[in-house]
């Protein structure tokens, strides 16, 4: 075994504990990653698979324009380029299971052509006729059917009943709705409305090409779109999600990557004697600059191989997660491309070995009599090195006003940082010891003497914690931010007591509104208009409001829609567009947008903009009048209803079911129906607090580590003290005192700095307009984290003090 391998596991042996703890900072960051990696992939390749199958090897899809009512399956353009067009219609539909109705996909098909391009696999049965439909595997297992049993379907028009002439497997056509859906011949299907074609283009035509000649010639009827949108469409969907992982899993490696950095730091100090030692035994810088890099790679090998075990098995359930939650259901298959985790395991390797290769340079370059000294020289920091922080500092928060590149925000946040702790360490522990001074003059002389005398290591931990507080407290508070904004959404969305809908999602006749409104217990109710209109390329959710007082207070509650723009929409012909809409269709406030079709367009004036995260952030807001006259032959779905003072929740919603008197009808609570609509996001939130946790443990984990090799490489110090009569219980509250300090000027700079940082997050995602972030200071939460850091510092302190203080001061003094 060589001499390196010898100090090497000796190394191990003797520090394994500080250590694991620099394996472990890694682990965390490199687990993240690849779990995220390795869900994305998946993700992707599942949605990009069943919309392949679905669309039947489709290059083009035609919509109808809903306000056209089609008359015949037949797409009424041809050219010599599209080789066949298969027509798919769907809607919405629910059918009664021992008393419960159930939302399905009905859709109309051609199911000679579909099997033809493998769109339908028949699993048994026969193909259905007149009144007979094809079932799901998906449905048909969830609940019990059998080949004849009749299905009675709901749908706006009224009833029907369908016979299952058979079954088709979850392939192709059948993973609409993820598979909860029945299937129809498209003959049997009176007024087709609205109606998709799959475009088969000839091999070799130019898809981009054709899909704008048929546009040309189809356009007000039709409008077109590419089969992979739809992909791109459902992967916005967790975008948000997996960009935020892999931020945390990014930041809790470059926490790890800086332990490694202090690991090997004191390693190479307190390997200074030993590495003098081989200098004069004839070893050379190249012999010297490997022992130390083969000290970070053996950290970050462990750290990131383990990671990658823990990334892959964990992949697993955040596949569930997001196929389960954020998918509607979805089931996704693990795509496992070893690339992924090969690539970042060399990459945090790489990573582990670039931040220590200055430690191992100045190893190799100290001169051998500096090395024999117990203490290595300049452990202060001189006024150009402060000027020169300051000069860093200055550049990286001008890089990151001018670029606006998130990675400036923390390179500015740490730089700036550590050039307040340059000037400002040293009078906060002068502070702090003021009063200690008085009751300890022997501990507050040591703490004073260990901060000045080795500021350098003082600041480098104090940017340290500073860090960890100011990235947890930031985020923190963005994550709450989020979470208010999810509430307001929905509250702004759902509002009043109750909601009175039909169980089908049916329309409601104006007697049955009529008699809502006179139920016993209400004391007002408000229709619920929403639509969806096509502006540009956008399909946007239009609401109106009747503008009473209950409405505007909401709108600009919730909504946050200031008093002119209200004032304003009162208007005819005047229109609210979100902020996402405009950025996206190029509009400004003061522009037309015509909507509608044919003889109903109407011409609106936007009058005003706002931020919101509905329908991700496409969103409209029109009076009641103007609605209406938008959509003439809007029928209202559901009723928001305030309950009278002297009334509870059950005897509304049995005075409702009394006066309307029908079964479809039924009553919930506004807030359980806000509840079940942000239950996705919730699974959001949710997550991104486990991350904040991953966090916070990578950085007290570096805490803890750090404090204690910095109290077991003073050493001679500790010993000079014993010498001097300190007792354990001396060393302890001088520990505790070194704290106290580390925790106050830590917990105020990196709650400043973590505002600084929520404010411009905060910044940065409101630009992206599906967003309506309020910056927020909750007190408690800002108290509870300085508090909380303050004690981690200080048991931080005296627990590497305990690991330490066992120290025989005699050896050490005879080593000096």
């Amino acid at each position: 075994m060589s001499w390196k391998n010898i100090l090497l596991r000796k190394d191990w042996i003797h520090n394994r504990t500080r250590n694991i703890l620099s394996s472990l900072s890694i682990l965390l960051g490199v687990a993240v990653i690849i779990a995220t990696a390795i869900t994305i992939a998946s993700s992707k390749s599942a949605f990009l698979q069943m919309l392949g199958a679905q669309n039947s090897g489709a290059d083009l899809l035609a919509v109808s324009v809903p306000e056209e009512k089609i008359s015949t399956a037949e797409f009424d353009y041809r050219d010599a380029t599209i080789e066949d067009a298969f027509p798919f219609f769907s809607k919405d539909v629910y059918f009664e299971n021992q008393g419960t109705y159930h939302s399905l996909t009905e859709m109309a098909v051609d199911f000679g052509k579909e099997s033809a391009c493998g769109g339908v696999a028949l699993s048994s049965g026969r193909l259905p006729g007149k009144d007979e439909c094809l079932v799901s595997e998906t449905v048909k297992t969830a609940y019990g059917l059998n080949q004849g049993d009749t299905l009675t379907i709901r749908t706006e028009s009224g009833s029907e009943k369908l016979v299952i002439s058979g079954f088709v497997s979850n392939t192709g056509i059948a993973t609409e709705n993820l598979g909860k859906c029945l299937l129809t011949d498209y003959r049997n299907m009176p007024g087709l409305e609205t109606i998709t074609y799959k475009l088969k283009l000839k091999p070799g035509t130019d898809v981009k090409a054709e899909k704008a000649a048929i546009e040309h010639v189809v356009a007000g009827k039709y409008t077109l779109s590419y089969p992979g949108s739809k992909s791109e469409e459902l992967t916005n969907e967790v975008n948000l999600l997996f960009g935020t992982m892999m931020g945390f899993g990014f930041l809790t490696l470059l926490l790890g990557g800086f332990l490694v950095n202090v690991t090997v730091n004191e390693y190479v100090r307190k390997m200074r004697q030993k590495l003098a030692a081989l200098k004069v035994l004839g070893a050379v810088k190249s012999d010297i600059v490997r022992l130390v890099l083969k000290k970070s790679l053996i950290i970050g090998l462990t750290g990131a191989l383990c990671g990658a075990v823990a990334g892959i098995g964990g992949s697993f359930g955040l596949i569930a997660l997001v196929g389960r939650s954020l998918c509607g259901g979805m089931a996704i298959l693990p795509v496992f491309n070893w690339d992924i985790p090969v690539g970042v395991v060399l990459g945090t390797v790489l990573f582990c070995l670039l931040v220590t290769l200055p430690a191992a340079s100045h190893a190799a370059k100290e001169n051998i009599i500096e090395g024999f000294h117990q203490n290595d020289g300049a452990k202060g920091i001189s006024t150009a090195g402060m000027a020169v922080s300051g000069v860093l500092s200055v550049f990286m928060i001008a890089a990151r006003i001018f670029t606006g590149q998130w990675l400036f925000t923390f390179a500015a946040i740490a730089t700036s940082l550590y050039f307040v702790a340059t000037i400002g360490l040293i009078p906060c522990a002068r502070l702090v010891l003021r009063p200690i001074n008085h009751f300890s003059p022997f501990n507050g002389f040591a703490v004073k003497n260990n901060f000045i005398r080795q500021k350098r290591r003082a600041v480098n931990l104090a940017v340290l914690f500073t860090f960890v507080i100011a990235i947890f407290v930031g985020i923190t508070l963005v994550v709450s931010e989020i979470s208010d904004s999810i509430n307001r959404m929905e509250k702004g969305e759902y509002f009043g007591d109750a909601v009175v809908s039909t169980v089908t999602g049916q329309c409601l006749s104006a007697d049955a509104l009529a008699r809502v409104c006179v139920a016993d217990g209400v004391d007002r109710a408000y229709p619920v208009y929403q639509k969806y209109a096509t502006i540009g390329e956008n399909s946007v959710q239009m609401k109106g409001f009747a503008l009473d007082v209950t409405n505007e207070t909401r709108l600009r509650d919730y909504w946050g829609i200031d008093e002119a723009s209200l004032r304003a929409l009162g208007d005819p012909d005047t229109i609210l567009l979100s902020q996402k809409v405009l950025s996206n269709q190029k509009l400004k406030v003061g522009d037309t947008v015509a909507l509608g079709s044919g003889a109903e367009t109407v011409t609106l004036k936007i009058i005003g903009s706002y931020t919101t995260m509905n329908n991700d952030g496409l969103s409209g807001i029109l009076s009641e009048e103007n609605f209406l006259k938008l959509f003439r032959s809007y029928s209202i779905r559901s009723v928001s209803v305030f309950m009278r003072d002297d009334t509870d929740f059950q005897s509304l919603k049995a005075a409702v079911e009394r006066s309307v008197n029908d079964s479809y009808i039924q009553v919930d609570s506004s807030s359980d129906v806000q509840k079940s609509a942000a239950k996705q996001s919730a699974q959001f939130i949710m997550l991104i607090d486990c991350m904040i946790v991953v966090l916070a443990l990578a950085g007290i984990l570096m805490m803890v580590n750090a404090i204690s090799m910095a109290i077991k490489n003073n050493q001679y110090s500790l010993s000079v003290m014993k010498l001097l009569g300190a007792t354990n219980r001396n060393l302890v509250l001088q520990s505790g005192i070194e704290g106290i300090i580390y925790g106050t000027f830590s917990s105020v700079f990196g709650i400043i700095a973590g505002i600084l940082l929520n404010l411009v997050l905060t910044s940065s995602m409101n630009k992206l307009t599906s967003f309506n972030l309020r910056p927020t200071l909750p007190a408690p939460l800002l108290i509870a984290s300085g508090l909380g850091f303050l004690i981690t510092a200080l048991l931080s302190e005296m627990i590497a003090t305990g690991l330490n203080y066992k120290v025989d001061y005699k050896s050490v003094l005879v080593q000096e």
